[in-house]
């Protein structure tokens, strides 16, 4: 099917896609082994941008691309340095690719943009969506079905190397199902069969070896592709009408890019949606891990419900271990919807970015240790999902946090934190608290995804703990 399809005629690149995709490149990076940067492109005159979008059109139209355009350098960067260097897991791969590489994904996403659109339970790599948004849903879903008296069943869905294990045979079928221009499959097809990668080591680069397998690191296209690739799973878990539903909308799952997540009202519930993962990850080569895989059960009486009394769940024909707490995109979920745990970390982090720039930063002028404060210490992810936690835990935190400007201006504790804040032009912990209650309140109402409206237009959400919290909070 793929072998028989006939070039488009239309793959002329204009001079304004070749701007527009240029002018959305980040400046700074690493050029790729063309010794190319992005600021090369940015600042060339314009007749060699006529040229560069003539090159362009002539890949499209001959389906081919140079080496120098292909090729990536891969950068091994130590994970955790407190662990063994001499451990091959402990590294993690940067992939440096050509600049002109990028340019030409931009603008194939410019010209597929409507073709690379996926469900809307994935929230990874999509405009006006993020990491809130899936806590948010997963979060509510739960605490409005115990409110209601029901259990709800959980597990969390670990892929082992996800992007390096799509098949690019099946990934180039769903792209032709799509309706992908051929002209554009046939350059991706020739992409992913001539690429080459080589390893740098200080000074040292190693010979080019071919992928086989997986999405291209480093490519801007390449999050579409796994979106694309895993896409019918979520269409799958949908159309099973199995798990949680809030106003006749299913709520079974919730992904951002390999991070998925399933729950369900009862354990038999989960296994059925268990199996259809099992099912499509055999087909499509994709390996969950059923010892990184856990599952969580949130019940709302545990006088009536024992969780001891509920039936394990099997992935892989093993079974899956229950947790009571779970780092979820870098978010603390408990079993009993309490942010303290969160919280608590979140005081560890402060406390800990505090004293470094106390300690390495203490002869700095005060300009520099406030700008190294703002970037620093500013930053409370998932704050305005804070809403269960006693009072004295967030006094605490804000406490340290303004201390720990005390501390870095050499300042007295008993000088006043809002005059120090308002002249060092910082956001006192109260402001950036109702800044990013305000921020993901406005990012909701103006959300075109169907579940978030779902949410925002339920009764339930008018009456939540969650926007009881945000009106208190935004109002004192």
């Amino acid at each position: 099917m793929i072998n028989n399809l006939e070039c488009d005629p239309s793959t002329e690149c204009t001079l304004y896609e070749l701007e527009s995709a240029l002018r959305k490149l980040s400046c700074g990076k690493s050029p790729g082994l063309d010794s190319m940067s992005v600021e090369h492109l940015l600042y060339a005159p314009k007749s060699v941008l006529i040229l560069c979008s003539l090159l362009v059109s002539s890949m499209f139209t001959h389906s081919f691309l140079p080496n120098l355009v292909t090729d990536v350098r891969l950068v091994p960067i130590v994970k955790d340095k407190l662990s063994p260097v001499n451990n091959k897991d402990n590294y993690r791969p940067i992939a440096i690719a050509s600049a002109f590489s990028k340019v030409l994904e931009y603008i194939i996403i410019d010209r597929c943009n409507h073709l690379l659109t996926t469900s809307d339970h994935q929230f990874g790599f999509k405009k006006s969506h993020s990491t809130e948004f899936c806590i948010l849903l997963l979060k509510e879903t739960i605490r409005c079905y115990i409110s209601q008296g029901s259990p709800v069943s959980v597990c969390f869905l670990d892929a082992s190397k996800a992007f390096d294990r799509i098949n690019h045979g099946t990934l180039f079928s769903k792209l032709v199902n799509r309706k992908f221009p051929p002209y554009i499959v046939k350059l991706i097809m020739f992409w992913y069969g001539t690429q080459r990668f080589c390893v740098s080591w200080g000074k040292t680069t190693s010979t080019f070896f071919n992928v086989s397998n997986g999405v291209r690191q480093g490519g801007v296209l390449s999050p579409y592709l796994f979106n694309i690739y895993i896409d019918d799973l979520s269409v799958s878990l949908s159309n099973s009408k199995v798990g949680c539903f809030i106003s006749n909308c299913c709520m079974n799952h919730f992904c951002y890019a390999d991070d998925m997540v399933i729950l369900s009202p009862s354990v038999a519930g989960l296994r059925i949606l268990l199996n259809i993962c099992s099912v499509y990850a055999s087909k499509h080569d994709i390996l969950f891990n059923s010892k990184k895989s856990v599952s969580m059960n949130f019940l709302p009486n545990r006088s009536v419900f024992k969780e001891s009394a509920l039936p394990p769940v099997y992935l892989n024909d093993l079974p899956l271990a229950t947790v009571t707490q779970y780092n979820y995109l870098g978010h603390i979920l408990t079993n009993d919807l309490s942010d303290v745990i969160d919280v608590k970390k979140m005081y560890r982090l402060v406390c800990g970015r505090g004293n470094q720039l106390t300690t390495k930063f203490s002869n700095c002028s005060d300009l520099v240790k406030i700008s190294l404060f703002k970037s620093y210490c500013t930053s409370f992810y998932c704050s305005a999902l804070w809403c269960n936690f006693p009072q004295y835990i967030y006094d605490k935190l804000r406490v340290l946090y303004n201390n720990s400007l005390r501390y870095l201006l050499h300042m007295p504790l008993y000088c006043s934190a809002s005059q120090l804040f308002g002249f060092s032009g910082i956001r006192s912990f109260g402001e950036l608290i109702r800044n990013n209650i305000t921020s993901l309140k406005i990012r909701i109402f103006h959300s075109t995804n169907s579940l978030i409206n779902i949410y925002r237009n339920s009764s339930y959400f008018y009456s939540s703990l969650l926007y009881l919290h945000w009106i208190n909070t935004v109002h004192t």
